[in-house]
């Protein structure tokens, strides 16, 4: 069953309570540690979030020579971009690795937008590897 439009999806964090309630036009707070202030890169993902970024009708891209479209938001789009210039590669060619490479049943969207976070991640240093 689909949403409306005045019904977002909230999650608490820490302890998960609200996790995945419907919050009919309510904005969720956040829970934060008493007397913890956010860090300059929090406030900044966090501005990011707050506002509403909507999924873009879909772009074609090529994969494997074949035209298909894709949807991402924006600043995934722009982070993809980022990639492909610091790789030297087009989007095609990294779109077209990550859909050889995605398990079965992961859509080629979800995929690329998996890829995006972990090559960041992996940029950041913050990737444990087991």
């Amino acid at each position: 069953m689909g949403r409306t439009m005045n019904e977002k999806m909230s999650t608490a964090s820490g302890d998960g309570e609200g996790a995945g309630r419907k919050t009919r036009g309510r904005e969720s707070k956040l829970s934060l540690p008493a007397g913890k202030p956010l860090s300059p890169m929090m406030e900044a993902a966090l501005g990011q979030v707050r506002q509403d970024f909507d999924i873009t009708p879909g772009r074609c891209i090529k994969i494997d020579g074949r035209r298909t479209s894709i949807r991402l938001q924006d600043p995934l789009w722009d982070a993809l971009k980022d990639i492909s210039k610091r790789e030297g590669r087009g989007i095609d060619s990294l779109c077209t690795e990550v859909a050889r490479m995605r398990p079965k049943g992961l859509t080629v969207s979800g995929a690329v937008r998996l890829f995006i976070t972990r090559y960041f991640r992996e940029a950041a240093g913050s990737v444990k590897t087991e």
